[in-house]
């Protein structure tokens, strides 16, 4: 009653909201469309590769198209029309990730997982012969959650897939043994939390949608608490990997984890001090910006802040960390200041492909996963991984008997409650230091060494793990 009565535009000006929505839905498909492909080389396989991962798919022919106002239909049989216009879903879809763009709370990476779940959403639809959101129910979306179980679980890394059927699909993920089919609980999740913010955007458009859609029901339920799904490492299992010879010496930057005389400060040395130190999460460190290590009275700290090459979990996630004793003895200032002189914007430049979008944190397991081996040989039975590190901090502090307030600060996890969350200020950084030194020391057998950076990033070279670019082959 109260969104009605606010709705003045609406009710004096004549104002359609939602069908300004769908407007600017179409005008904004248009952009993505990619150019017909054209010429003599132009193939089939070219015109798909040229087509943006964005790009929003048409109704299939033979669909009537619903505008967003739901007693507004196009005609039917006008081609021109119907061959620009699509699912509602994607309409009020794009829409809404134009709005939260423009908010700037999401990011280039949570609009394309949202876009994702709309087109296969639309497509569900569409093959049910279902257009009007006015018509979704509790079932449609039960559908959905039934097909994401059926896949392949590889089902979206291959650019066929967007234009596989719902019924090819479920033949790929029927191939399967039935435990290795289906995407996993925390994507299904995740989908549903996109479509219940969908649901709750075409309500606030005014569109009369099933008060008993419930999505929350259909959620992938957790067999086990989150502190079991992703163990923490003893102080052994850390002395273990502090021990390898990317730390103590190696033989070469090519062979990391041979014994040797050399130590180079790259990623795979400070990064992982850093995780241990901090307990950052692996995109958080791997994604710094030389500006984001700065200094408060005489203490070093790094900045977590959403910036322009990745993004955080979630606003909790802004927070500044004081830079443990350790981090600075082994020289981790030095290294930013080697880096930054050489103009890098990011901290850990040999995690950067320049032809590749893959999070940096990728980059830097793929780098220590073999690592990881070595230190600890069951390592893949206990579900140790660099996230690891992140639960061994909460642990370590825990076990310390460092308030929760201060444990929240560290980590970058809400208060909680209201008192925590709203009325306090963030933990001074003098006083996160202090409660950070109880965090047993594991580094202190690493002797300082004068910063020696990796040879290719010395010389602001091509990284050598970079793929080639391609080159387009002239037939004549």
């Amino acid at each position: 009653m109260s969104a009605a009565a606010f709705a003045t535009e609406r009710r004096y000006d004549g104002l359609r909201i939602e069908e300004v929505t769908l407007r600017d839905a179409i005008l904004l498909r248009e952009a993505h469309v990619p150019p017909e492909a054209t010429g003599s080389t132009a193939t089939a396989s070219t015109a798909r590769s040229q087509a943006n991962a964005n790009a929003i798919p048409q109704m299939p022919t033979g669909v009537a198209i619903v505008s967003a106002s739901p007693n507004l239909a196009l005609d039917t049989t006008d081609q021109e029309l119907h061959q620009k216009g699509m699912h509602p879903i994607i309409a009020f879809g794009e829409a809404m990730i134009a709005g939260r763009a423009r908010d700037e709370t999401w990011d280039a990476k949570t609009q394309h997982q949202a876009r994702q779940i709309f087109i296969l959403f639309s497509k569900l639809l569409t093959e049910n012969g279902l257009i009007r959101v006015n018509d979704l129910r509790q079932s449609h979306f039960a559908e959905l959650v039934d097909l994401l179980r059926s896949v392949s679980p590889s089902y979206g890394k291959s650019p066929r897939d967007a234009e596989r059927s719902t019924a090819e699909l479920r033949e790929i993920g029927a191939k399967l043994p039935a435990n290795k089919r289906g995407i996993v609980g925390d994507t299904i999740n995740r989908h549903l939390t996109f479509l219940g913010q969908l649901v709750t955007f075409l309500k606030a458009q005014g569109l009369a949608i099933d008060a008993s859609i419930d999505l929350a029901l259909l959620r992938a339920r957790k067999r086990d608490r989150a502190r079991n799904r992703r163990p923490s490492l003893s102080n052994e299992d850390v002395v273990a990997i502090f021990r390898l010879p990317c730390f103590t010496g190696c033989r070469s930057w090519r062979d990391p984890f041979t014994a040797g005389e050399q130590i180079f400060h790259r990623a795979l040395y400070f990064a992982i001090i850093l995780l241990y130190y901090t307990g950052a999460r692996r995109e958080e460190i791997a994604g710094l910006h030389v500006g984001d290590v700065e200094e408060e009275s005489g203490i070093a700290y790094l900045a977590f802040r959403f910036n322009e090459t990745r993004r955080l979990k979630n606003v909790q996630s802004i927070r500044f960390v004081a830079l443990h004793p350790e981090v600075l003895r082994l020289g981790f200032l030095d290294y930013v200041k080697a880096i930054r002189a050489l103009g890098y914007g990011l901290v850990f430049p040999d995690l950067k492909s320049p032809n590749s979008r893959s999070p940096l944190g990728d980059r830097l397991y793929d780098e220590f996963s073999s690592g990881l081996q070595k230190a600890i040989s069951n390592e893949a039975e206990r579900k140790k991984v660099i996230h690891s590190f992140r639960h061994s901090l909460g642990n370590n502090l825990k076990q310390a008997r460092v308030h929760t307030e201060i444990r929240a600060d560290i980590l970058g996890h809400a208060g909680a409650g209201e008192t925590d969350e709203r009325y306090c200020d963030s933990t001074a950084l003098a006083l996160m230091l202090e409660e950070l030194k109880k965090v047993p020391t594991v580094t202190n057998h690493l002797a300082q060494k004068p910063i020696k950076l990796l040879p290719w990033v010395s010389a602001k070279e091509r990284p050598p793990f970079a793929r080639a670019r391609k080159r387009s082959v002239s037939r004549g």
